[in-house]
């Protein structure tokens, strides 16, 4: 789980450094200093929601498909950034996609695998569960 956490931290870099060299072409440094802390910010509010709805407080076995999710969703929005930029970057692009591409085939066979353990659970139910609590006595389970 801590490689998993390692390259989110990383595509997050790759990320809002992209973003920073783009910003900085067309505003002054304070302006793209409000707009890092400004996505900083987003990109901290959306992993905890992920992780919060992933349910990673219920149940530690879904830490690493989230922090999977997480790296890919990041890496991602970096290459959907990269498309209209002309700032040449280094080797470290076929490295990113690699790892990319690795993300997404352990996420498909943890999930895959997670499905089938958990022996019939649907995913609505257990969504449901970690947003309003178990139901209570007398109510059908969907």
């Amino acid at each position: 789980m801590e490689v998993q956490c390692c390259l989110s931290a990383y595509f997050s870099f790759l990320f809002i450094d992209s973003m920073m060299l783009r910003w900085l072409i067309y505003y002054t440094p304070w302006a793209t200093l409000v707009r890092l802390v400004s996505i900083c910010t987003i990109n901290v509010y959306i992993t905890s929601w992920i992780l919060t709805l992933a349910g990673t407080t219920m149940n530690p076995r879904m830490l690493l498909p989230a922090w999977i999710f997480i790296a890919c969703v990041l890496i991602t929005a970096y290459y959907i950034t990269q498309r209209n930029i002309k700032v040449v970057r280094s080797i470290y692009n076929p490295i990113a996609i690699f790892i990319a591409v690795a993300c997404f085939v352990s996420m498909s066979v943890l999930l895959i695998e997670l499905h089938s353990c958990m022996g019939g659970v649907s995913l609505a139910r257990s969504v449901y569960k970690i947003q309003h609590g178990p139901l209570e006595e007398g109510h059908e389970d969907f």
